[in-house]
């Protein structure tokens, strides 16, 4: 866990414009998995050199069961297991940390409170003589079953806050007149973009590579917003294409596509190079999923 997460901070890190180190010329890359199936995330996870795996818990098919399994299947590394979580809520925080979740990815944080509550939830109330939190609130319950089982039965508890990612979405009008707060709540890794949602909270129609000059410069005013908080910028893209234009805005996460847009793309290639390229025309678009 420690040295997977270290690794990834630091790129992420390096990656900032912020960072004393300057851009290193790459973003951390991850895929997104919306499929729930283990194996695919196994072929995934050993098939290709990505930083982190988002499992999706709140669109796609993945349920708890099928999350866990996920998580145990790519637990042998390099790849940094993260979750995107259903809500909000306080316990389904809890129980996907307890699954052994290395970072959050929280959906809808519409304010500096929703975005409060989130670090609190994610993370256990302090102890005397602890050291290296940075922040000093925590109502996380005690209860790692799996988590301390996978990263370290011994010190899980001394060393998941401090290095936990806690990335929160900006999607809604709320968040985005809300983004320079929510940057500078203490506790908080990341903002995270949601192209679709943002898009249809601005009036326009969902896009995962949006063009819309409303969106964009949205989406550039939210990366602002975490720059100038010494915070990370992340976003979804559907495409590798898409996310090497995110790091080149200046990103340090960017999502290569999603388990399910792989199978898609590849089923439509084959099918085209096969029966010839009109053959790809019947492939069904899902805003990226």
């Amino acid at each position: 866990m420690y040295v997977l997460l270290r690794d990834l901070r630091k790129l992420l890190e390096s990656a900032g414009s912020w960072s004393t180190a300057g851009r290193s010329g790459r973003s951390a890359v991850a895929t997104w998995h919306c499929s729930g199936s283990a194996l695919v995330a196994e072929i995934v996870a050993k098939s290709c050199a990505f930083d982190a795996m988002v499992v999706d818990l709140q669109h796609g098919v993945t349920d708890m069961e099928q999350c866990k399994s996920i998580l145990q299947a790519v637990a042998g590394g390099p790849i940094v297991p993260l979750v995107r979580c259903r809500d909000s809520s306080a316990s389904h925080i809890h129980q996907v940390l307890d699954l052994g979740a290395l970072g959050i990815i929280v959906p809808m944080c519409n304010s500096a409170d929703d975005a409060k509550a989130i670090v609190d939830a994610s993370s256990y109330p302090p102890v005397q003589g602890q050291v290296g939190r940075l922040h000093d609130t925590g109502s996380r319950s005690y209860g790692p079953v799996r988590a301390a089982l996978a990263w370290g039965v011994g010190n899980y508890f001394t060393q998941a806050d401090p290095l936990i990612l806690r990335w929160v979405m900006i999607e809604t009008r709320a968040g985005l007149d809300n983004c320079e707060d929510i940057a500078l709540t203490p506790g908080v890794d990341g903002l995270f973009i949601g192209p679709n949602d943002l898009s249809l909270a601005l009036g326009v129609a969902p896009s995962s590579a949006p063009t819309s000059p409303h969106v964009v410069s949205a989406i550039d005013r939210i990366l602002k917003a975490a720059v100038d908080a010494g915070k990370f910028g992340g976003i979804f893209c559907s495409t590798g294409s898409f996310a090497r234009e995110m790091q080149s805005k200046g990103f340090h996460f960017v999502i290569a596509g999603t388990d399910t847009g792989y199978i898609k793309r590849g089923a439509a290639k084959e099918f085209a190079d096969f029966v010839g390229p009109s053959g790809a025309d019947g492939v069904i678009e899902g805003g990226g999923y």
